[in-house]
């Protein structure tokens, strides 16, 4: 599987500041590059979303509230 077109998230381990200390003579470690350690495919499901379909409904001013028509009714 060809994965290059694919977004890529890194995640950086780091040593914490104390741990970044030679072992032999105790002086401080510094950045000389980075590897990588493993690369893993991860599956983010797809997003859902809500489509609404409004109609717009439209009265007669001169009617009884009560008693209204809907014009448009086919979505």
């Amino acid at each position: 599987m060809d994965c290059s077109g694919l977004p890529v998230e890194q995640i950086a381990h780091e040593l914490l500041e104390a741990e970044q200390v030679c072992a032999e003579c105790g002086e401080p470690l510094h950045i000389c590059g980075h590897q990588v350690l493993r690369r893993e495919l991860a599956y983010v499901p797809v997003q859902y979303k809500v489509v609404e379909h409004v109609q717009t409904v439209y009265s007669c001013r001169y009617q009884p509230v009560r008693k209204f028509c809907v014009k448009g009714d086919k979505v």
